[in-house]
């Protein structure tokens, strides 16, 4: 019995030394099947191709027995990706978020991901093929086992003496993970904003556009453009006003998945108008105004390259009434903004 697994070792070992021999040929890894649910943030296609090249193995055409089994799951930007080897006969699985990475890259990341799973769970073929204890299921056939072996064994061997195509590959996915790191989020959004004094029944609504940007590690900017108009109370009398400001932030955040949290602040400036009639000339009025604030903000990352960003903020301000028989209203403003955009 030990003679007859001896021999069975030698002549697996002898095949895989053919398969390798004096680098004729490069080894062709054993089919591997992929099953893509719930990825929308995912090219299918993409990672599907890109696993291929990386394990250098034909993918198959169904799932069955002897066909490793790469399943990648989404739930929202959260991927698991699940291995169940028939070679070695066990099952391993890894998760990470996709919300710090850009869309181009998660592809390749994930692909990426799936690969080094994969070549994990082969290399016990390699470092233990006889385990002392056997695991459960069919044992694989040898040709299948040899050609796993084999893939294993290029891919130890090629790393200290890469091939320039795979030395441009790599290179590329750490220029790409690098980009990842910094978890950019670009994002464009249409704003709808209301923004009044504490303790005020009176309100301005307008709306404008806002661009935002997570650049650094943890540090992030906005900048945006409102219209907005409405009506004011003062102790002679209601001003209706209509105000055209540009506005900038400079905050920090934390992210968590998809979710965004921002803290920081910005300035506000531009110019204020009244309607006519409420001035003492009977005619309307313009003049500039600003004030620095406080900013806070929530931003969401959905499906499809969309975003949403619920913001606010808060300041003393001294709005001026041109032409008025009272100079300003002075106190206390603050904001609230909706945002719905998308990440180009």
């Amino acid at each position: 019995m030990l003679r007859s697994g001896m021999q069975r070792r030698v002549v697996e070992s002898l095949a895989v030394a053919v398969l390798l021999g004096a680098g004729v040929a490069r080894a062709e890894a054993p089919p591997v099947w992929v099953g893509v649910s719930g990825c929308n943030a995912l090219d299918e296609k993409k990672v599907r191709r890109l696993l291929a090249i990386e394990l250098r193995s034909a993918p198959a055409e169904q799932a069955g027995p002897g066909i490793t089994f790469v399943g990648i799951r989404c739930v929202g930007l959260q991927v698991v990706v699940r291995v169940e080897d028939p070679l070695t006969r066990k099952t391993v699985e890894r998760s990470f978020d996709l919300g710090a990475l850009e869309p181009g890259v998660r592809a390749r990341l994930v692909a990426l991901a799936a690969s080094e799973l994969v070549l994990s769970s082969w290399t016990e073929l390699e470092t233990n093929p006889s385990p002392r204890v056997p695991p459960s299921g069919p044992e694989p056939e040898s040709p299948v086992r040899m050609a796993a072996r084999a893939v294993v064994r290029e891919k130890v061997q090629a790393l200290p003496t890469a091939s320039p195509a795979r030395v441009e590959r790599q290179s590329e996915l750490s220029s790409d993970t690098e980009l990842a790191s910094r978890a950019r989020f670009f994002r464009v959004l249409g704003v709808a904003s209301m923004r009044t004094f504490f303790g005020s029944s009176h309100r301005l609504w307008g709306g404008g556009v806002r661009l935002s940007e997570e650049r650094f590690a943890g540090v992030s900017w906005s900048a945006d453009a409102l219209v907005e108009s409405g009506t004011v109370q003062t102790e002679l009398r209601r001003y209706s006003l209509r105000t055209g400001t540009v506005g900038g932030w400079l905050l920090l955040y934390q992210r968590s998945g998809p979710l965004i949290a921002r803290l920081g602040a910005g300035l506000r400036m531009g110019l204020i108008a009244t309607a006519p009639g409420d001035t003492e000339g009977g005619g309307a009025a313009v003049a500039p105004w600003g004030w620095p604030l406080a900013a806070t903000s929530l931003a969401i990352e959905l499906p499809w390259r969309l975003a949403m960003d619920l913001s606010g903020e808060v300041g003393y301000v001294v709005l001026p009434l041109p032409g008025a028989r009272e100079s300003s209203l002075r106190g206390s403003w603050f904001s609230l903004q909706l945002g719905l955009g998308f990440a180009p």
